[in-house]
């Protein structure tokens, strides 16, 4: 399990070009858990030669949902997905209170980078 880091966007934009060329995170067995504020999405990177997936897991919510996520992500491509809403994806207790666990299938040449939305007013 290893913390993820999350980077915030800027208002102002990024080029696809440079958020693809950033700084990934190596996935780990998982799970491997971001702060989760509502805004973020993640960018995984698959530089395998075969298809991956990760599951994003949920939390119990007020109608009772506890379906996982599933994210898939073919060979040599990049997928990205979110936001999570905090009410039906972030733990609401324990050590990791606030945070959405990813878990990879298998986390050779799987790679992941967190994004925060600004909500910075200009």
């Amino acid at each position: 399990m290893a913390n993820l880091i999350v980077s915030v966007l800027p208002r102002n934009g990024v080029s696809l070009d440079d958020v693809v060329a950033g700084d990934f995170q190596a996935f780990t067995a998982g799970p491997d858990k971001f702060v989760n504020s509502g805004k973020e999405i993640v960018v995984i990177k698959n530089d395998a030669v075969g298809a991956k997936t990760v599951t994003v897991t949920s939390q119990p919510d007020e109608r009772g949902r506890t379906q996982d996520e599933v994210i898939n992500i073919a060979a040599g491509e990049i997928s990205i997905a979110g936001p999570f809403p905090p009410r039906a994806w972030s733990e609401t207790s324990g050590a990791d209170v606030n945070k959405v666990g990813l878990t990879p299938d298998s986390e050779t040449d799987l790679f992941v980078m967190v994004l925060q939305i600004s909500d910075q007013i200009s």
